[in-house]
């Protein structure tokens, strides 16, 4: 199922935490994207740093660490230069039935979230265009 969705996708969104043990995870996924860029060279592939701790080394050179963890598969990746940081808003506003753009618009959690939307907006118009 994965890969017949990653073959359809013109765009690919990987989230995973700024952490070794998350990149780990998701180095499962190289061998898929690897194998998929043969059929679809064209094909964006976009990593968003979530739940990141700007507070510690790890969320400081959490970009650094992936983008040397694709390079070395030779996987053509870009990272959002969006970032969404583990915010208390972010737990919160499901126990209300909303979004954190509702439930705490004038948060940075919110920010994050309005940041990410209109890159990714912009990155997939890039890509039809």
């Amino acid at each position: 199922m994965t890969r017949s969705a990653l073959l359809a996708a013109d765009f690919v969104i990987i989230p995973t935490r700024p952490t070794p043990i998350d990149f780990l995870a998701t180095s499962i996924m190289l061998p898929v994207l690897c194998d998929v860029a043969t059929v679809r060279p064209e094909q964006k592939v976009f990593l968003l740093l979530n739940a990141k701790h700007a507070s510690n080394r790890l969320g400081r050179s959490a970009k650094e660490g992936a983008m040397s963890m694709f390079a070395d598969q030779g996987i053509d990746i870009a990272i959002f230069d969006s970032e969404v940081h583990d915010r208390t808003p972010f737990a919160e506003a499901p126990a209300s039935g909303q979004t954190v753009v509702e439930f705490a618009p004038s948060s940075k959690a919110a920010e994050e979230i309005l940041s990410l939307t209109k890159e990714v907006i912009s990155k997939c118009l890039a890509v039809h265009q």
